[in-house]
């Protein structure tokens, strides 16, 4: 079922009359997640297959100097001194508008959520493990309200080993990886992306790997952010590196 707000985008679109091509653009400027939440409702107004939407705001999105497309946002610091502690009581205030949580979740979420912009700044960046006993809990309604607050968010259910060290190396992305049980917790668990979750914990920590057509050796820095959310529990070593969040589904009272 279409959300209120995805409703209210499209009428508000229809509403101002816009021409396709400031369609697109509005389109491309979206996150990925809210893009995909209207994708379908865009493209009946448009009168158009739905892929062929995907494909003409893919294709306007911006791009970094490598041409990569990950729709990676960092803001612009704010031009006036903060109040950090009225900004992190409007974070939790906007956790608990969306996600249901036990006490003190939404706080240890809003500290996590201002470290990410500053990881750089410590030795060691804990990894926020957003875990639940079954589904339907807000694991991932809980990521997609991180990826608004955190810098250079890139949300996945699906990352491999080496894209991982690759961009922890060239773009330090907050990882939201969603569905983390299906291969890291597994009964046959990705152990070569557990190792790069693992080491990018420390700063310093690098993934050795051979490149090249000379097999030339490289260090890979693997030092950023993740956030896993997953049924069950992690592995023991990721664990013992996590902030553990345990998520209920919501009663019939809250």
């Amino acid at each position: 079922m279409t959300s209120p707000e995805i409703t209210d985008i499209v009428k508000d679109a229809t509403a101002v009359e816009e021409t396709y091509f400031e369609t697109i653009q509005r389109l491309a400027t979206l996150p990925t997640h809210e893009y995909e939440r209207c994708r379908k409702d865009e493209a009946k107004r448009l009168n158009m297959r739905t892929s062929v939407l995907d494909n003409e705001v893919k294709s306007a999105r911006p791009k970094d100097e490598k041409g990569n497309d990950l729709g990676l946002f960092d803001p612009e610091p704010w031009p006036e001194e903060v109040d950090g502690d009225d900004l992190l009581d409007r974070i939790v205030a906007g956790l608990r508008q969306y996600v249901v949580m036990p006490p003190h979740a939404a706080e240890a979420v809003a500290l996590w959520c201002m470290h990410a912009h500053v990881f750089e700044a410590w030795q060691h960046t804990p990894r926020l493990a957003i875990g639940a006993p079954e589904k339907s809990c807000g694991k991932s309604l809980l990521l997609d309200v991180i990826a608004q607050i955190a810098p250079r968010a890139l949300q996945t259910d699906s990352l491999s080993e080496a894209v991982a060290f690759r961009l922890a190396e060239s773009h330090k992305p907050v990882f939201l990886i969603d569905e983390c049980d299906t291969h890291l917790a597994s009964k046959n668990p990705d152990d070569g992306l557990r190792g790069i979750l693992n080491s990018g914990h420390a700063k310093g920590k690098r993934a050795l790997r051979c490149t090249g057509d000379d097999n030339e050796v490289k260090g890979f820095n693997t030092f950023t952010p993740v956030v896993l959310a997953g049924i069950g529990s992690l592995p023991p070593t990721l664990a013992d590196r996590s902030i553990r969040i345990i998520l209920h589904r919501r009663r019939a009272d809250e």
